[in-house]
């Protein structure tokens, strides 16, 4: 796999409205979508929304070819961020081999997201991105680390795929 981190997503969610509460997906984009950096590979598939509303000719620019979700599993690291709601690659990107980088989640749907921990599931990044390039460098440092946080993301996940437990929840 690639010693990097990808995504690709839309303008959906809070796009415009930067708080410290909740990442903003325009901070992520105008931080690293134009930057050279061989480890992040982020961009946007296509603009929708407030976008199309609020300037977003000056968006363009960050518009980068799609990748699939086979060529998304090349990558060793795989953003996750809220749109609308909660993350939608949350779920198969905890399930996959690739070591999941996102902020705390803010949004509990039935998969529990606040039951997710940092550092066990996942690679807590700042709201405002800044510190992505730094925790890829310390990922390509601890890569045993990482593969533990892949099997507990793993594990995490298989606890949906029980279908004896999800019937005794009906």
């Amino acid at each position: 796999k690639k010693n990097s981190i990808v995504w690709r997503g839309t303008t959906t969610g809070p796009f415009f409205i930067k708080n410290s509460n909740k990442a903003s997906r325009s901070s992520l984009i105008e931080r690293w979508a134009l930057n050279k950096s061989p480890i992040i590979n982020v961009g946007l598939s296509h603009i929708c929304q407030s976008a199309k509303i609020n300037n977003w000719k000056s968006y363009e620019k960050y518009i980068k070819p799609c990748i699939n979700v086979a060529e998304q599993l090349k990558y060793k690291y795989i953003l996750s961020v809220e749109g609308n709601d909660v993350a939608s690659n949350l779920k198969w990107v905890m399930y996959s081999n690739s070591v999941v980088f996102m902020p705390l989640p803010t949004i509990e749907t039935w998969f529990m997201e606040g039951l997710l921990k940092p550092w066990v599931h996942f690679i807590p990044v700042k709201n405002d991105f800044s510190d992505l390039e730094d925790l890829i460098k310390w990922a390509n440092n601890n890569q045993s680390k990482c593969e533990t946080i892949v099997r507990n993301a793993n594990k995490y996940v298989s606890l949906f795929l029980n279908d004896k437990n999800e019937q005794k929840l009906i």
